[in-house]
């Protein structure tokens, strides 16, 4: 777990917080005065390394492209922060050097979704990217983000970031970054109408008893929308799923256009209750059921059960691992819509190991690496490697795999007598 200290840029804000969520039910508003939250490291790092810079997009297109993503985060994170008591500080400068800019505004993403996360009692599956609004001359301002997550609607969030020389005073670059929400709000409302509004701006500093910070401002208002917010909710978990199988399981076609046609249904009826347990089925006709342990698919076993995935040679010596979760994606074939929309998984970091058949280009890849190799049959060779895998709530898992020296074997000589 990772410690945010969470704060309110206005003292208003608090009350004005705790009266707009007053209907939902899973809301955890933290009290005014800066009181510390811990957030999952997993939730945090997801964001970290796989929010895709192209706000178009709601996952990255492709696996390749997700991997990539990860080459030029992770050393990005490191270089850029370091670990201070469960919590994370940036790294010193030496003076004139400067930080790439997507940097404050990547830790932003990550500390303003990780905490409003857990406010509202959401997830990364229930938010989807609000289209990109444009004129003539040049793109106009938009919030990043758009739900329906509890009874009183929609809301917009838009993240901030910032690294400075003490993160606890709202100093000029937080006050600029306040601004620039503002003014975000101020071109979004006449094109989206009342839409309700969260800013959040994360900050971190380098002082010796650092905590990373989440300024908390604009908080939402009650607004009804068009679509009934369970089915907005339920829609984007879907869509969420479906990305996901896109990207690991890219063949199974019928798979991915059966679940985009119920999407489709749901929102021309916008209703859930006539689908609730009408399975999605093939072409055919027959029932979609996925072969969830052939031989080919890697596996992991963690809190929240079965997790499967593709693994990648990344940049470094580090191998990706990135999955889905048989739970989510099993309730969205068979529509248990109910379970979909109220169903929350377990963000955890813990052992495990991933399992599969792998082929001869996958033991040149493992090579140097840490693993287990078992019976070979028909060229492929089972082959078990620990990792620390990373579970989110919302059906996504991950796995950095560094390479490990691994000592040489003493060879111990018998003189003869």
């Amino acid at each position: 777990m990772i410690k945010v200290r969470v704060d309110y840029y206005r003292k208003t804000d608090h009350g004005k917080l705790t009266e707009a969520l007053k209907k939902a039910p899973n809301r955890k508003i933290p009290p005014s005065g800066g009181d510390a939250i811990e957030i999952p490291t997993a939730e945090f790092l997801a964001y970290w390394l796989f929010e895709d810079k192209n706000p178009d997009d709601p996952l990255v297109r492709d696996f390749e492209a997700l991997a990539a993503l990860a080459s030029e985060a992770i050393p990005d994170l490191r270089n850029n922060f370091e670990s201070n008591d469960s919590t994370i500080r940036a790294r010193l400068r030496k003076t004139g050097q400067e930080r790439p800019p997507d940097i404050p505004t990547r830790l932003g993403v990550a500390i303003g979704l990780s905490v409003v996360n857990q406010i509202v009692g959401l997830t990364r599956a229930d938010w989807s990217k609000i289209d990109k609004s444009r004129s003539s001359k040049r793109e106009n301002p938009r919030f990043d983000y758009e739900l329906a997550a509890t009874p009183v609607g929609l809301v917009a969030l838009e993240n901030k970031g910032g690294i400075v020389r003490d993160n606890t005073k709202k100093g000029p670059a937080v006050s600029k970054r306040k601004r620039e929400i503002e003014e975000c709000k101020t071109s979004l409302c006449p094109s989206y109408g009342k839409v309700p509004l969260i800013g959040t701006i994360g900050v971190a500093d380098s002082r010796d008893d650092s905590q990373l910070k989440c300024w908390l401002l604009d908080p939402p208002i009650p607004n009804p929308s068009n679509l009934p917010p369970e089915v907005f909710r339920v829609l984007n978990r879907l869509r969420f799923q479906r990305s996901l199988v896109q990207m690991i399981l890219p063949m199974s076609h019928a798979v991915h256009n059966a679940m985009r046609e119920r999407e489709m249904d749901i929102l021309r009826e916008q209703s859930i209750g006539s689908f609730e347990g009408k399975s999605l089925r093939y072409p055919s006709g027959g029932r979609i059921n996925l072969k969830w342990k052939a031989e080919r698919k890697v596996h992991a076993i963690g809190k929240n059960g079965l997790w499967v995935g593709m693994v990648t040679k990344l940049k470094h010596d580090r191998i990706l691992f990135a999955g889905l979760g048989k739970r989510w994606v099993n309730a969205a074939l068979r529509q248990e819509l109910r379970f979909v929309s109220e169903f929350d998984g377990i963000s955890a970091s813990g052992d495990s190991k991933l399992e599969w058949h792998a082929t001869g280009d996958e033991l040149a890849m493992l090579s140097g690496f840490e693993f287990t190799r078992g019976e070979v049959e028909n060229d492929l060779t089972t082959v078990s490697l620990p990792v620390s895998l990373h579970e989110t709530m919302g059906g996504f898992a991950f796995a950095i795999i560094e390479k490990k020296e691994i000592p040489p074997r003493r060879i111990v000589r018998v003189r003869n007598r």
